[in-house]
């Protein structure tokens, strides 16, 4: 690769840069304001439910890996003492409780989500 000042020439004719993409020679810059302030406020605000969908998946999914696969396979083989099987119950409803989270995250996010990418795409059939 060629350095020309802030871009990195990697083949014929195409420069990688942080403010240019380019083709042969063809110059574009990039334009950040494509997507209005308005629609990165609706990203924002639906991030925060993306996030927290996210891990309420993943605590729902870790829960129920070990009250359902982990703590009774361990008991049977006597890896652990009996006595902790009483914990698969707590670990169910907390697994429950964070997949009617996410459910509801979903319902919560989904509506903005729409709005946001129809203020960025108006036309969806080109």
């Amino acid at each position: 690769p060629r350095i020309d000042g802030k871009y990195v020439r990697v083949a014929d004719g195409f420069l990688v840069g942080t403010k240019y993409a380019s083709c042969r020679g063809n110059m574009h810059e990039v334009d950040p304001g494509f997507i209005s302030p308005y629609a990165w406020s609706l990203i924002g605000e639906n991030l925060i439910y993306l996030i927290l969908f996210v891990g309420s998946m993943l605590v729902m999914a870790l829960c129920m890996a070990f009250s359902l696969g982990f703590i009774p396979s361990l008991v049977t083989t006597g890896h652990i003492p009996s006595s902790l099987g009483k914990i698969r119950l707590p670990l169910l409803l907390i697994g429950a409780a964070a997949g009617v989270s996410a459910a509801a995250m979903l319902f919560i996010m989904l509506p903005g989500m729409k709005e946001a990418l129809d203020t960025i795409y108006t036309r969806y059939l080109i």
